[in-house]
């Protein structure tokens, strides 16, 4: 798959990727750990809690920052095309942002997204899973250009 990024944008983020890991940061959540009990508004407003959503089945975590994000638009978007095959590894999925959830409307009208978007206000149950950290000042230069 061809990136429709430059070549020096993705140079400042797998920088960026490559100092997480090296911190152990990914540690927090580990494959087969527990997952943080959690109860948050959707894209609608209507509040969903994780022990709601497991009991349908196995859950699909994915963690946005949010509609102002190039990169998570992508990511979001092509979530979206492979919807089919993210529901045969799980029954549910749900991205996370800690956007409003009236941003989460927009965004899921605006990408016609086939999935609800959950509204996780101050990154609280990212914080939970251990995913917050401080954007290095070379990768939020990136952002800031693509505003």
């Amino acid at each position: 798959m061809r990136s429709t990024f430059r070549q020096e944008t993705q140079a400042v983020h797998e920088r960026a990727i490559a100092d997480l890991k090296h911190k152990r940061l990914r540690e927090y959540s580990a494959v087969g750990s527990k997952s943080p009990e959690f109860r948050l508004k959707d894209h609608d407003g209507k509040s969903v809690s994780s022990s709601d959503l497991l009991a349908k089945g196995r859950l699909v975590l994915c963690f946005i920052r949010g509609r102002w994000c190039p990169f998570c638009v992508a990511q979001i978007e092509a979530m979206n095309l492979i919807l089919p095959e993210i529901e045969q590894a799980a029954q549910v999925s749900r991205p996370f942002s800690p956007q409003t959830v009236q941003q989460s409307f927009f965004m899921r009208d605006q990408h016609k997204l086939r999935f609800s978007l959950l509204s996780d206000a101050g990154n609280q149950v990212a914080r939970q899973f251990g995913l917050t950290y401080r954007v290095p000042d070379e990768q939020r230069a990136v952002y800031q250009r693509a505003l």
